[in-house]
Order: C-alpha cells, then sequence, then structure tokens
C-alpha cells in the first residue's frame, strides 16, 4: 500500500521522467510512501536506476518494452492499460494519483472508481502542445476527470497555469515550479560544472538545456543583494 502513486508512461532520461523520479524520492524521504506506475519498465535508463537505487517502488504494468508490447499496447492498450491501473491502485489504494504527461486518457474508463482518491495532473509542456492535434483525446479525458473527479491541473509556471484555466474554464490551476534537490549541487565543489537554471519554455532553444557556471558568475550581479542567494568564495 502506498500514499502517493506517481503515474507516467515511463522511466527513462527526460525531464518529466525526472521531476517524477525527485518527487518519489522527497515523499519517501519525508515518511510517505510513494510508488511509480509506469506503462512500461526500462531497467537500463539512468532515472529508473536511481529511483531504485533511492529504495522507490517502480511498477510496470508491461514488463518489457519491445517492439511486441508496444504494437499490443497501440491496439489493445485502450482496453487493457486501464484494467492493469485499476487493479494496482485496488492494492496499492493511494490517496494520490498524480499523472503526467499524455496518460489521462487511461484514468477516463476507471473514473468511476478514482472516486475518493485525489486526482492531480501536471503539464510539462506548452498546453496547446499536450491537449491539441493528436493527443485531443487527452483534452476530452482532462475535461471528464474535472467535471467527474475534481483534477487538479497542475503548471509549471504563472503563464501555463493562466493558459490552463482558459482552456478548460477553471480558475483553480496551481503553480509547482519544476523543484530542485539541493543536496546535488554544491557551488563550493569545482568538479561541478553546471548549476540547473529556469527557462521559458517559449525559448524552444533554451528549452531542456543548463546555462553553465561562468554565465551565472558573469551575469549576475550584486549577488548578495538578491534573496536566498548566498556568494561563496
Amino acid at each position: 500500500m502506498c500514499d502517493v502513486i506517481e503515474f507516467i508512461g515511463a522511466m527513462d532520461d527526460g525531464g518529466a521522467q525526472t521531476l517524477v523520479k525527485d518527487y518519489a524520492y522527497l515523499l519517501n524521504k519525508k515518511g510517505y510512501e510513494c510508488a511509480i506506475v509506469t506503462v512500461f519498465n526500462t531497467p537500463n535508463a539512468a532515472n529508473t536506476k536511481l529511483a531504485v537505487s533511492n529504495n522507490t517502488r517502480i511498477i510496470p504494468i508491461f514488463e518489457k518494452h519491445t517492439l511486441v508490447t508496444r504494437v499490443f499496447k497501440k491496439l489493445c492498450g485502450w482496453f487493457y492499460i486501464p484494467y492493469k491501473l485499476n487493479k494496482i491502485i485496488a492494492t496499492e489504494q493511494p490517496d494520490c494519483l498524480h499523472v503526467h504527461l499524455a496518460y489521462l486518457r487511461f484514468l477516463k474508463p476507471i473514473a468511476q472508481n478514482l472516486k475518493g482518491i485525489k486526482l492531480l495532473y501536471t503539464c510539462h509542456s506548452l498546453p496547446k502542445r499536450l491537449f491539441d492535434g493528436e493527443n485531443k483525446i487527452e483534452y476530452e479525458c482532462a475535461r471528464f476527470l474535472i467535471k467527474n473527479n475534481n483534477l487538479q491541473l497542475i503548471g509549471l509556471h504563472d503563464q501555463m497555469v493562466d493558459e490552463l484555466n482558459e482552456m478548460f474554464g477553471v480558475k483553480n490551476s496551481v503553480v509547482i515550479h519544476n523543484g530542485i534537490d539541493f543536496e546535488r549541487y554544491d557551488p563550493r565543489d569545482t568538479t561541478i560544472s553546471c548549476l540547473p537554471y529556469a527557462f521559458s519554455p517559449e525559448d524552444y532553444e533554451m528549452e531542456g538545456k543548463y546555462l553553465c557556471r561562468d554565465y551565472l558568475i558573469n551575469t549576475v550581479q550584486n549577488v548578495e543583494k538578491i534573496p536566498n542567494i548566498k556568494k561563496y568564495g
């Protein structure tokens, strides 16, 4: 049994997956039982290995990520994945189910069984990307889950939240910035070449990138006057 389930396609090496890995680690560290449910198992991915090393449970719906399972998902996933997810939820009995990327479609068929579970959805990119075109079904499922299960929408910054509120006709979307595990960074350690840097998804050339320490040192002036910024050396 667990308190929180993080639901994502796979724990491979992407930004959303890294965030899920960190969420699970920090929630477990705080005394909450958090498990990650994935559609596919990716045992050789760095995020999977790190999650496992942190004693985070990963529960895959498909044990293997092969051509056969990908074809099966495409043909029968609309039925099989909700069926398996429902069984996992019945066993784990979570208080909260947190969904990432384009996987709301697998919640709608079991929505009635999710009553009493707090549903969260984090939008990891521009809403137009995630809820339009081939992902139009995600839009319809989100609207259904907002109406019937009080799905809580989460954006990474204020502009994203405004877009979500307008798109879905709600006023309660909230901002949760991408978290940073500061234990992994020590500005006094000269072997660390990069520090995490916030960027706007509108700046496509910067998306997913990091700006190096030299940029921060050369650009940020009067660092002592910036709240919560500490200068070393």
